[in-house]
């Protein structure tokens, strides 16, 4: 049996901020194989979404998650149910709008603090398997996967409650 000395030990090495870049890849990660779980395989599309609703709540930083949260999605694909079970906006709860477009591109939305952002798919490296495509955009630097521009549609005003 370990003492609780052993056990909290980490690598003398790594720095805090390696220890919090750590947890993110893997809470990623996670993220990506309950999406996977939702949408029935695994892809790179699946990643797209999973990585840019992360993202997004990152940027935005809401107090809370709930009907203060939106996204208008650009294009149909994988990619919406990797958004679906991040950000936790749906077609069903009335906060996850689709509209058609050749771009992977997502509209960020916390109605609560009036923040937004747009992330857009960036071009991805040539030459990757899909794995190696699905790897690159779930690791690769933020910057790297997405283009963040202003939102280019507004966020409708907030839903109004269903009736019983």
């Amino acid at each position: 049996m370990r003492c609780r000395r052993q056990r909290k030990r980490r690598n003398k090495h790594e720095s805090g901020v390696d220890i919090l870049e750590n947890r993110r890849e893997n809470m990623i990660k996670e993220l990506y194989e309950k999406a996977g779980e939702l949408h029935g395989h695994y892809c790179p599309g699946l990643a797209i979404g999973v990585r840019a609703a992360a993202a997004a709540l990152d940027i935005l930083s809401p107090e809370k998650k709930g009907k203060n949260l939106y996204c208008i999605a650009e294009g149909r694909a994988c990619y919406l149910d990797g958004i679906q079970v991040v950000f936790g906006t749906t077609v069903g709860n009335g906060r996850l709008e689709v509209r058609d477009s050749d771009e992977a591109a997502f509209n960020f939305y916390d109605r609560e603090s009036g923040k937004s952002v747009r992330l857009a798919a960036a071009v991805m490296p040539e030459g990757l398997s899909r794995d190696e495509k699905r790897d690159f955009i779930l690791t690769a630097p933020l910057d790297e996967v997405f283009t963040q521009t202003p939102v280019r549609f507004e966020a409708p005003p907030d839903l109004p409650p269903k009736k019983k």
